[in-house]
Formats: C-alpha cells, structure tokens, sequence
C-alpha cells in the first residue's frame, strides 16, 4: 500500500474519540512546498509525548489552506502536536467508487517530499494549538534534500 493511503487509513480507522467537555478549536493554517500551495497535502496532528492520543488531520486546498478535524469534526483539541506531511501532488478525480476522494488515480504515486515530512519524530514540524488560536504557522516544505 502506497503512503497516502495508509495515512487516510489510519485516520480514519485510529480511534479518535475526544473525551467529554474537552472542547474542539476551530483553527487554520497552510501548507507551502518550495514557496508554493500544496494542493493535497495531507498533513496528520500526532499529539505530543502521546503516542494513543487523539490525531487530527487536514488535506490541503487548492490554496495550500487547511483547517484540521478530529474525529470528523471541525478544530483539535488545545495542545502541543508533532506534525507529519506527505504529498502526491494535486488529487485527480477519482475512478469508480473510491471511498477515499482523490485517491482514485494518485495514491500510487510516490510522496513528492520523498519521505522526509513522514515521520512524526524526524519530521521536525510542530504545531501548538491553545484555546485563542485561530491560525497556525504556515507549514513551509522544500522538496530539496536540506531543510
């Protein structure tokens, strides 16, 4: 199976439920590749020092913006997140009855940052969500060798 789609995988499938009186914050943010949107990123909000703790995730706009859901619901929950990215490129439509949009005819290809955003501990991307955060700091990823 190809990145992409073990990542919409286990986004789904991890169990994200988000405890009672916990409440979600709305927050934005974009994601840029070499100084330009990247359209499909998909980026998962891994909370940190907590390896069963609830994720949230986002796929990138046209525009390169984001707005993250937990558990299929709008925000995240206040906290700090180590943050992984994998990108094919822009979705294509998809063929038949892919459960998944743009998965049809992308997810075998390969993650155009070759990797390097993948791991939630090499990734060395982060995110700090508080109760009065509307936006996050943009993510900016080159797809050269050196960061």
């Amino acid at each position: 199976m190809t990145t992409k789609l073990i990542l919409a995988f286990l986004s789904i499938s991890i169990p994200l439920t988000v405890g009672c009186g916990e409440p979600l914050i709305q927050v934005s943010g974009s994601v840029l590749v070499d100084g330009k949107p990247a359209e499909g990123a998909v980026v998962l909000f891994h909370p940190d020092g907590n390896d069963i703790g609830t994720v949230s995730s986002a796929v990138a706009g046209p525009d390169g913006k984001i707005a993250p859901v937990t558990d299929m619901k709008p925000g995240m929950l206040a906290g700090d997140y180590r943050v992984t990215v994998t990108w094919t490129g822009p979705p294509k439509p998809s063929k038949g009855n892919s459960p998944f949009w743009g998965m049809g005819n992308d997810a075998d290809l390969p993650d155009k940052l070759k990797g390097k955003y993948v791991s939630k501990e090499k990734s060395g991307l982060t995110a700090t969500v508080e109760s009065s955060t509307l936006e996050l700091q943009p993510f900016e990823l080159t797809t050269n060798s050196k960061r």
